[in-house]
């Protein structure tokens, strides 16, 4: 189970964080599908990424389906991140990283979350507080904070268990 794992049960989730180039998927206890935020980091390796190619696994646990890069990375020249969140039906956790101009992108992301009507179980805050920045987007958007993430040298087993426990 993944720490950001804070939805209702049976429903699909997707979040953006990372520098992932591949399609991958791995079993344990529930599914984590990583999806490629870069195109051309896809074309790189021979992978063309179809919204319709992509064919989730049979689970009855959780699916966590990690997109990386923000909701709008192309995933091929007519398809953005966001095309496929909304064909999958998902629901969003967003991850907002705290640095400078992260209010702008934030509130841009959930905007274009709520122009297509998909569903934000809430919001995870990633790296030093910043409690200003954090005050200016739920007051456009009260979200659920499901989570704040410190600045980490590593995700051992115990950071992922002190944070479990918060």
């Amino acid at each position: 189970v993944h720490v950001r794992e804070h939805v209702v049960p049976e429903r699909r989730l997707a979040h953006g964080r990372g520098d992932v180039h591949h399609v991958r998927a791995a079993a344990r206890g529930g599914h984590h599908v990583d999806l490629g935020a870069d195109r051309l980091a896809a074309e790189a390796e021979g992978v063309s990424i179809k919204i319709n190619d992509i064919k989730l696994p049979a689970t009855a646990n959780t699916l966590v389906i990690e997109g990386a890069g923000g909701l709008m990375v192309p995933l091929n020249d007519k398809e953005l991140m966001i095309d496929l969140i909304e064909s999958l039906d998902a629901v969003v956790v967003l991850v907002i990283r705290h640095y400078l101009g992260s209010i702008n992108h934030s509130l841009l992301s959930l905007q274009a979350l709520r122009q297509r009507k998909i569903p934000v179980a809430g919001i995870i805050f990633n790296g030093s507080r910043n409690i200003q920045s954090e005050k200016a987007v739920l007051s456009f958007f009260p979200l659920p904070v499901l989570g704040k993430i410190d600045e980490e040298k590593a995700f051992t087993p115990a950071v992922i268990a002190r944070y479990a426990k918060e």
